[in-house]
Order: structure tokens, then sequence, then C-alpha cells
């Protein structure tokens, strides 16, 4: 039948019926990669020891941008791959890197080279300081990465932590509550001959001394005067040309402070350096310095250290301590206060941080915190009793009543 159509459609000259198009495949999604490449160092002393070597390490986000997934060579680009190279980088004094070799090689010499060319090329460490103004050459560990895989493979990354909190007054205001630590006074000088002629020596200078990684120059910046300026800038002049050296090694650190007290007592006159915070020290540690750092032989005091933190005590509440009040009913069980004490302990005064809702029940706690609480003494830095604040919470159990 179909014959005979096209035959008749010839005798009549009619065009026959055009075929369908092949169908057309629609292009096949194109691959996206997930490429990254990390520089980590590996260890805090250099070693030939490969065992010791892993693919973990520390750093910092710069360092990953001296190489990058446009330096691979194409026939490495777009592959599933997991490549680690383990180098030994020599640093000089500024913390340059002059030279690297592979101590571990990757599955790659080529990347095994590109690593060490962008260490060559572009590194630069942190200089090791020995002591202010002292930087020594090295030889640092240090791991080359680099990792290949469609992105659709790759596991999503765990939400970023939120920074710790600085207490920066802790850090900077007087009395000083705590303090960073790194330096330390190899000798001490004789105050009675920095006294000024005519001048009363019985007050106390506290001040700063900043000294610079660099350059090693002592700057001082005063805390607390004597009330004399001439004895604050004796203080001043003698704490600058301290002879300040780290208690270790500094490995790329920035300036450091350290906070002193000039004790002015005529003859007795001394300088008091920080203490240790927080515990006493341990008796297996029996032969080490008491106080932390070397300290001024002519310094008397026998603390061998301070607390810094604070605990409240003795406070409890009942139900017949709130019978008075009609209504208990509150929009939060859990209540935040915070006291204020003396140095001896004694509670001052009470703000609520977080109430309960209900005034009248948060006026009763901080009148019951004031009558039975008490603070934990806590000292500055050097052992001074001060005053200070804590916060504690409680819940209302038996007290009040939710809305």
């Amino acid at each position: 039948m179909k014959s005979c159509i096209y035959a008749l459609c010839a005798l009549l000259d009619v065009p026959a019926a055009a075929a369908p198009p092949p169908a057309v495949l629609a292009p096949a999604a194109a691959t996206e990669w997930y490429e990254d490449i990390s520089i980590r160092r590996q260890t805090t002393e250099f070693t030939e020891d490969v065992s010791r070597l892993s693919n973990g390490g520390f750093g910092l986000l710069r360092w990953d941008d001296w190489i990058n997934p446009a330096d691979l060579p194409a026939n490495l680009r777009h592959r599933a791959i997991k490549l680690y190279s383990f180098l030994a980088a020599d640093a000089d004094l500024a913390g340059r890197v002059t030279g690297c070799r592979v101590l571990k090689p990757s599955e790659s010499k080529e990347f095994d080279a590109l690593a060490c060319k962008a260490l060559v090329d572009k590194g630069q460490f942190d200089p090791l300081y020995l002591a202010p103004g002292e930087p020594v050459a090295r030889t640092l560990n240090i791991s080359v990465w680099w990792i290949s895989l469609p992105k659709d493979k790759v596991a999503p990354m765990p939400p970023a932590m939120a920074p710790p909190r600085i207490d920066r007054d802790a850090h900077t205001l007087w009395p000083r509550r705590q303090w960073g630590g790194g330096l330390k006074i190899e000798a001490f000088p004789n105050l009675t001959g920095l006294i000024p002629q005519g001048v009363k020596a019985k007050e106390k200078t506290s001040l700063d001394v900043t000294v610079s990684a660099a350059s090693g120059v002592s700057t001082c910046a005063l805390g607390v005067s004597a009330g004399d300026a001439r004895l604050d800038k004796a203080a001043c002049d003698a704490a600058v040309a301290l002879p300040l050296v780290y208690t270790t090694p500094c490995d790329g650190c920035g300036d450091r402070t350290i906070p002193l007290q000039f004790v002015w007592n005529d003859k007795a006159s001394h300088i008091r350096v920080p203490l240790k915070a927080d515990i006493p020290t341990p008796l297996s540690q029996k032969g080490a310095d008491p106080l932390l750092i070397p300290h001024d032989p002519a310094d008397p005091r026998k603390a061998l250290y301070y607390q810094d933190s604070v605990v409240v005590t003795g406070f409890y509440a009942k139900d017949k301590d709130f019978k008075d009040i009609a209504d208990r009913r509150v929009g939060r069980m859990r209540v935040m206060l915070q006291l204020a004490g003396t140095a001896s302990g004694y509670v001052t005064g009470c703000e609520i941080v977080f109430g309960s809702g209900n005034q009248a029940i948060d006026d009763r706690l901080c009148v019951l915190a004031k009558k039975r609480s008490g603070l934990t003494p806590v000292q500055d830095v050097f052992g001074d009793p001060m005053p200070t604040k804590a916060r504690f919470s409680l819940k209302l159990d038996e007290i009040a009543t939710l809305r």
C-alpha cells in the first residue's frame, strides 16, 4: 500500500512527507571540582624522622596562597586525587624560605617540585626569637597536600566555632587580674640608688613594660602612680633598662608585655614581678622558682600564686523566704545575678543579669544574696587583695510558678 502511495505522489509531482529529525542528546553536565591545597607545619622542632610526620599539622591560612590549583600541571587537574609532600624548608633570620628539599615524596614528582618551588618563591614564616631582638635561622618540617574531588563527593564543612572571648579588662586595667607571661627579667637593679634626693619613698609605681620582638627595644606605660612624678620616672627609666628575655623561644610572637610594681621603701625598695595564677606550685616542682619567673632577691613576698577566679558561696533560698509575696508567677525559672564584693569577700551589691519577669521575686533574691552570700577572696597578679564581681545562676524550684 505504501509503495502505491509513493508512486501516485511521483505521478502527481507531490512531495512526500519528510522523515522526522533524529533526536538530539542533551550535553552531559560538566563535573564541578573541589580543589584544596594546604601548607602546614608538622613539628615545633625540626626532625629528619619521617615516621613522626603526619597529614595533620598547624599553620596560617595565608600560607595556602603560596600555591593554588592554577599552578598545577594540566595532567593533575580535574582528577580525583590526594597528594601529600613532606618537605624541609630552610628559613633565614627574617623567616624567609631560602631552600627546600623533599623528605617524603608524594605520588607525583611534579607536585613535589612545584610545592618546593612555591615555598622558595613565596614562603615567609614568622621569625624565631631566642630573646627579644635575637632571631635565629632554622629548618622547618612542612607538609603540602592537595585534595581534588568532585564537589558532590565532598562532605559539608562543620560550622565554625565562635572564637574565645578575651577578657581585655583583666589584662589592661589596674589592679591587674591577669597577665600574658612569656617574659622574664635576668637581673634586678638596686633601687635604692635610683631614688631621687629629697623624695620620701614609701609608695608603689605600677607599670607595663612592653618589649619589641624584632628590635628588643622596651617601652614603659605608667599604670598607677606612686604619687610623685620623680619616682614614676625613675621606675620607668629602670624598667626600660631591664634585661628582658623570653621564658621559652618565641616562634613568631609580636610585642610582649609584663606588668611590674616598683615598691619604693627606702633601702628595702624592690621590684615585684607577677605571680603564678590559680594553683600553687606542685610538690614535684619543689625546686622551681615559686614565683614562676626569676624575682627580685629583695622581694619579701612568700606567696606562691594568686587567685584570679571568684566563687559564690553560702547562698540559699527557701519557699518561706517568699511567703509574703502574693503573686509568685514568673516568666523564667532560671535567673542570673551579678554580685559585687569587697577584697575580703563581703557582698556589697547585687544586679539582675537575667530576671524572672517578676520584679518582687528578683528584688527578694538580691536581698537574700547580699545577706547570705560570700565571695571567695581574689588577688591581683602581685598577690594583693582586690574587690571583685561574680555571676551565678539559680533555678526557682519550689519558690515560683511559671505563668
